[in-house]
């Protein structure tokens, strides 16, 4: 479920996210009732969580916005409770709650109280189907190469592209993208896909992540301007120098990927990540340009500009000899000693000191298969 989490203490709201997310639900968040409010206005979700210690008029205020906005969307709105007086739930459930949940909650309390809304919801027409309608690219959309704006092929039927490209999780990239950098930046996230303006990026991240067993290759371009690298970075350290900024770029890049590995594999399809990459700020463009299907959007964080690629590719395994093994190879089968004895399981990226093991375990000539694109 699309899930709006809004809780002013910090520490909750990242341990409630967590949570949120390791059940397998997307979620935004929002520390104040304005910012709460914004999230409301980018799309509503199916269920909202409300920390009740907001200020009595901000909750109810709040509460009562989602219900004049769910008139043909039914929004399913928790009380986030912790002690609270009993005046002041009785004002919130008039202002529209539907339910409660403990503060602090676990795991077990979150799942079972999600519950209720998940048996509702589908008989009121709203549900999981609905959201990956929601999420899924505009098909009159007319395909732009020059501005990465949506998907540039069609994935053949049957075929492992396929696979991901009908995912949920592919289809609500920009989506997921826009809740991590929220969660990240701490600040309200749109995704749009709406042209970018590629020529004045200063700084670039890309990431690249396979699946051994289908032979994919997913790449991840990240690019932001001058104007928009400063703000973030001084937002975030309360300083500015190229440094930060490579940083700033870098860990959304991995946040990314592990969002997207998340993601896959609870659709069965088992992405291995691997390190962040650097490339010059004009190869933007080419970091993707070999991927048989790119999507691209741009993430907008109060007027700064992330613009996104994610392409997927088909591509074979590569067949490399030990002593070619090098940090960040992904193995696309099980390794063997000449004994028979396994050393490393398929599907494992590799460290310096697994590559180097191996080198030494392994006859110099004995060829290893790896994913493609990974170190």
């Amino acid at each position: 479920m699309r899930i709006l989490l809004v809780d002013r203490d910090l520490g909750d709201l990242t341990r409630v996210h967590s949570a949120l997310r390791e059940l397998g639900h997307d979620v935004v968040t929002a520390k104040t009732e304005r910012e709460a409010s914004q999230r409301l206005s980018a799309g509503l979700p199916e269920v909202v969580l409300v920390d009740g210690k907001l200020p009595p008029a901000d909750t109810l205020s709040f509460v009562k916005e989602v219900r004049s906005r769910s008139a043909d969307h039914y929004v399913y709105v928790y009380l986030l409770n912790r002690a609270l007086p009993e005046a002041h739930l009785e004002a919130a459930y008039l202002a529209g709650c539907d339910g409660e949940i403990p503060k602090p909650t676990t795991l077990a309390q979150l799942r079972s109280r999600l519950l209720v809304a998940e048996r509702l919801l589908p008989r009121l027409g709203v549900g999981a189907s609905k959201s990956a309608e929601a999420a899924a690219p505009d098909a009159s959309a007319p395909a732009q190469e020059a501005s990465g704006a949506r998907s540039l092929a069609e994935a053949p039927a049957d075929s492992p592209l396929a696979a991901v490209t009908s995912s949920n999780v592919w289809r609500s990239t920009p989506h997921e993208f826009q809740n991590v950098a929220g969660t990240f930046l701490m600040l309200p996230v749109s995704a749009s896909h709406t042209d970018a303006d590629l020529s004045g990026l200063r700084v670039t991240a890309g990431i690249v992540l396979s699946n051994p067993e289908l032979q994919l290759e997913m790449r991840v371009a990240l690019g932001v301007d001058a104007a928009s690298a400063e703000a973030l970075t001084v937002h975030l350290f309360g300083e500015d120098s190229a440094e930060l900024e490579g940083d700033m770029l870098g860990e959304l890049a991995n946040m990314f990927m592990g969002g997207l590995k998340d993601g896959f594999s609870r659709e069965s399809l088992a992405f291995t990540g691997g390190l962040p990459e650097n490339f010059e700020p004009g190869a933007f463009l080419d970091y993707t340009k070999n991927c048989q299907i790119v999507e691209g959007f741009v993430l907008v964080a109060e007027g700064a500009r992330i613009a996104i690629r994610v392409g997927v590719s088909s591509k074979k395994n590569q067949s490399v000899g030990a002593a070619g093994l090098r940090e960040g190879m992904v193995l696309a089968k099980d390794v063997f000693n000449a004994r028979g004895m396994l050393l490393v399981t398929a599907g494992t990226r590799l460290s310096s000191t697994m590559a180097d093991r191996l080198r030494q375990a392994l006859p110099a000539k004995q060829t290893v298969e790896v994913a493609p694109g990974v170190g």
